[in-house]
């Protein structure tokens, strides 16, 4: 079965999952809401603010090493920082 899907161009792939809640009709009825009192907001008026969290201690998993030679390293004990970022875009410069 797999060979066959392999002729037919048709590759395994990862899923991207969507909640099964999102086709409903009270979910609908919601997002129409919502695009109707955003729709009147002016494009300077709009802030757009995106969180991430970062690992200062990981390391790298690969490395490179001459033919027929093994990649040493050493794995430290983890005692890297948690750094939370805060990013924010807007359309025109505004300083808060």
């Amino acid at each position: 079965m797999c060979r066959l899907l392999q002729k037919l161009n048709l590759p395994r792939k990862k899923k991207t999952l969507r909640s099964s809640q999102g086709t409903s009709e009270r979910v609908q009825l919601l997002r129409a809401e919502y695009w109707t009192q955003v729709t009147g907001i002016a494009l300077k008026d709009l802030m757009f603010l995106d969180e991430m969290g970062v690992l200062l201690g990981l390391m790298r998993t690969h490395a490179r090493a001459a033919p027929g030679d093994r990649a040493y390293d050493f794995k430290p004990f983890y005692r890297g920082a948690k750094v939370s970022v805060l990013g924010r875009l807007q359309s025109q410069r505004c300083w808060l």
